[in-house]
């Protein structure tokens, strides 16, 4: 029971006067220097009294009801929603004047909570609060004639009568608030509004009652609430259970009641209600009652029920629309998708959305009527657990005529992206914005082929865009659902191999990349014979593999059969022969120097070919000015590749932005040449190499992760530039990393490691410990001379020069002289 307000008052009086006491005669036993003057006790007992009586009103208790009372029982549980109150508050408090207010939202929202808590805050203010059910205007009636008996009135015994009785009376008093729960016409709030100086409150799903009332739109929860509510239901979930169970629910506040009731309820572990959710969204539709929710409205099962079968039986087209939105994603969801594929859509949608008088804004118009879906500009949006019910209301219902909504809705999508190919960059803005409709739609159970072409060219959009660990993902997926369907066997599933072995490769994963391009190869050969442009696809692919694998003798043959199958199907001057091209010369520039040349004359051809086509500043002739000064440097002219990579850099940060892997990859690449043209006098190109290497780390390390091969490469290039900047024991830290990463990802022996061994060694000579330096330098020997099974190579030259050149400068002649005699004749032996 609350305490009377005096008596509050009174209490703290008297605690006050005993504590004065107390302290008074405490003080007579006390030594003189401690005791106060009889003047300042006084102060002291006030202002003790004044600190107890602020503690004892901290948390005063809600106001006494009034007498005419009729507002559901407050919700302990009840959270967030301070803008809302403060809302309702600060327009309440204003109007002297019979006032209307709305708190319009979707089912589920918490409106009527809203309403129900301000009540109960408020409840002082009134002598009469009346709580009226509105949701059927028939019933309304009766409930104000209840209103009226409680008031004292004498009434009429009809119920017409009555009303008229009860608003006259509201009309003379000043002190009422009315209250019109879940309202569905503004009519049937109308027609009861009385006059005079009270107030009137309504929640309503529907639109329109902007004509009789002030209009507040109630959302979702903020997350910090969702989780709040659900920790204080649920002690024992955590605040990162919480946010996760949240996205899941959508933040809408009875899903969220629903499930922390269900986890009180049956005290099921927090992590297996979540793997449950994960793995079927649907139990959140029915599992769990909140005791403070009206019985129509309990669960989220029953709660879009009624809306659902009005729509069905007076708006199919509205029906249809929100079934096909309920198998996308729900985020925005841009009405062009509909208006641009009419021909892929129900005829009764169709029909609207061709028709040119508004029908299809109709159309959208009765669902936003109804809060199912909100329109923001030029797109809807649908709660996911809207969608939710919609789907449960579909499977319940007997198969209707024509296509199922979720394959309506994966064929709308593939003829929006049919001709949005995933390479080019003019396609991305609306692959962003489909992209989570196309994963969503995909979770269904939607046809194989549909279901492979979707994810295949979604993961095509994420691999070009630099998300390789995602696109990965839905290559895979991709495979397996095709493989499941079709069987290991079938021509479709090369593709799918073929995809995920181009992201494994890119993910410095050639190894892993090789068996899946081998069976794409195998499968498509069968499939369409040995000349076939699909075919030229897959041996440029595995060629890209074997080239990873620092294997550019196999690679060649197969680059040089791919040119020759497109030449032959598309001529000699297409830009997929300029690709392959492109690749053709990469793979030559590996074999040995005397291919640079003829590499070099690849890649003019192929920037020819591609300008061509595309004009100056498309991201293809980028790759093919990157590729074309990469020769440059190798052969021996780096002022010329400094121009080629400066304009494929500005290029590509045009097309790609500043972020992407392609950006990172020039950005290195002109540091080098940089490093290169450098003068010994003026570090001024090295400091802007740094900068640019830099960069580039910051963009590999983001996309990749900081354990990638191609994160060690950034690493070794960045700290060679140190070294040359005086800075020897920075760069060491940072080839000792590039090391580390290159022989967890590739294994001791593998070429790639050399490299960092270089830069290692490099770094120790520039230190003073060529000690530390040689036994690097004769690992990267070994493996150099093992990888190539003891033939002559240029690189085990090149090795050999090195380290009898560093034995040298340590006074070792003898051993210096042999590995320079070796090299000597290696260098013959291979230009004979």
């Amino acid at each position: 029971m609350r305490r009377p307000r005096g008596a509050l008052v009174t209490a703290e009086v008297a605690l006050v006067f005993l504590t004065g006491l107390a302290i008074n005669a405490a003080s007579e036993h006390l030594p003189r220097w401690m005791t106060v003057s009889w003047v300042v006790w006084p102060v002291l007992v006030a202002v003790l009294g004044v600190t107890l009586a602020v503690t004892l009103r901290r948390e005063p208790a809600g106001p006494s009801l009034p007498p005419v009372w009729s507002v559901p029982p407050r919700n302990p549980n009840f959270t967030g929603r301070a803008e809302e109150q403060r809302w309702l508050r600060d327009r309440l408090k204003r109007d002297r004047n019979v006032s209307v207010h709305a708190m319009r939202g979707m089912g589920g929202v918490g409106k009527s909570q809203v309403v129900i808590e301000f009540c109960h805050r408020r409840a002082g203010r009134y002598r009469a609060v009346w709580w009226i059910t509105a949701e059927d205007a028939a019933l309304v009636p009766g409930q104000l004639a209840l209103l009226g008996r409680a008031l004292g009135l004498t009434l009429p015994a009809n119920v017409e009568e009555s009303v008229g009785v009860v608003l006259a009376e509201l009309r003379r008093r000043r002190d009422w608030l009315l209250v019109f729960d879940n309202a569905e016409t503004v009519s049937g709030v109308r027609r009861y509004l009385p006059s005079g100086a009270g107030h009137v409150l309504v929640t309503t799903r529907r639109a329109g009652f902007e004509a009789i009332a002030a209009v507040r739109h109630v959302d979702t929860f903020r997350r910090p609430d969702s989780v709040s509510l659900l920790r204080r239901r649920v002690p024992a979930m955590s605040d990162g259970q919480a946010d996760e169970l949240a996205e899941l629910l959508g933040d809408l506040p009875l899903a969220l009641e629903q499930a922390a009731a269900y986890l009180q309820q049956t005290s099921t572990p927090v992590p297996d209600y979540l793997d449950r959710l994960r793995r079927s969204p649907d139990t959140a539709a029915d599992r769990g009652r909140d005791a403070h929710r009206t019985p129509d409205h309990d669960t989220l099962a029953s709660l879009w029920e009624l809306p659902l079968r009005l729509i069905e039986e007076s708006f199919p087209a509205s029906a249809r629309l929100l079934e096909i939105c309920s198998y996308l994603a729900s985020e925005a969801i841009p009405l062009d998708l509909f208006a641009d594929n009419a021909s892929a859509l129900p005829q009764a949608l169709e029909s609207a959305v061709a028709d040119r008088s508004g029908e299809f804004a109709d159309t959208v118009g009765v669902l936003v009527d109804y809060s199912l879906l909100r329109r923001v500009d030029d797109s809807v949006r649908v709660h996911r657990m809207v969608q939710l019910a919609v789907r449960a209301r579909v499977a319940g219902l007997p198969p209707a005529a024509g296509a199922h909504p979720q394959a309506v809705a994966a064929g709308l999508l593939v003829a929006d992206l049919r001709e949005r190919h995933p390479r080019s960059t003019s396609a991305w803005p609306r692959w962003r914005l489909m992209l989570p409709h196309v994963l969503a739609c995909v979770g269904f159970d939607v046809d194989p082929r549909v279901g492979g072409w979707l994810l295949g060219r979604a993961g095509a959009y994420l691999f070009e865009t630099g998300q390789l660990n995602d696109a990965r993902l839905l290559f895979t997926k991709a495979l397996e659902g095709g493989e499941a369907a079709f069987g290991p066997d079938h021509p479709g599933a090369a593709v799918h191999l073929s995809n995920l072995g181009v992201v494994l490769s890119e993910l410095g994963q050639p190894e892993r990349a090789r068996p899946f391009l081998d069976r794409a190869l195998a499968l498509t050969e069968a499939a369409y014979g040995p000349h076939h442009p699909a075919v030229a696809v897959r041996l440029n692919n595995l060629g890209l593999a074997l080239h990873d694998l620092r294997r550019p003798g196999e690679a060649l043959p197969l680059m040089q059969r791919a040119l020759a199958i497109t030449e032959a199907a598309y001529g000699p001057d297409r830009p997929i022969v300029a690709l392959r091209l492109d690749n053709l010369g990469l793979v030559m520039r590996d074999l040995a120097p005397e291919h640079v040349q003829e590499a070099e004359a690849l890649h003019r051809r192929a920037l020819a070919i591609t300008e061509a086509a595309h004009g100056p500043d498309h991201p293809d002739v980028a790759r093919a000015l990157h590729n074309l000064g990469a020769a440059l440097v190798d052969r021996g002219y780096p002022l010329d590749a400094r121009r080629l990579f400066e304009r494929a850099l500005a290029v590509k940060e045009a097309a790609y932005g500043l972020d992407h892997p392609e950006v990172a990859g020039t950005l290195s690449d002109l540091a080098m040449v940089l490093r290169r043209l450098h003068s010994p006098a003026d570090d001024t190109l090295l400091v802007t190499a740094q900068a640019l290497l830099t960069r580039s780390l910051t963009i590999s390390e983001a996309v990749f992760g900081g354990d990638h091969p191609v994160v060690a490469v950034r690493l070794g290039n960045l700290g060679l530039v140190l070294s040359d900047l005086g800075r020897a024991g920075e760069a060491t830290r940072l080839h000792e990393r590039a090391l580390a990463i290159a022989e967890a990802a590739h294994g001791a022996d593998h070429p790639d490691v050399t490299k960092h061994l270089d830069g290692l060694a490099g770094a120790w000579r520039a230190q003073g410990h060529p000690d530390l330096a040689i036994p690097l330098m004769e690992r990267a020997l070994k493996i150099t001379e093992a990888w190539h099974r003891g033939d002559d190579h240029h690189d085990v030259a090149t090795r050999l020069s090195r380290l009898g050149l560093a034995l040298s400068l340590m006074d070792r002649e003898d051993e210096a002289g042999h590995l320079i005699t070796r090299a000597r004749a290696m260098r013959a032996r291979l230009r004979a």
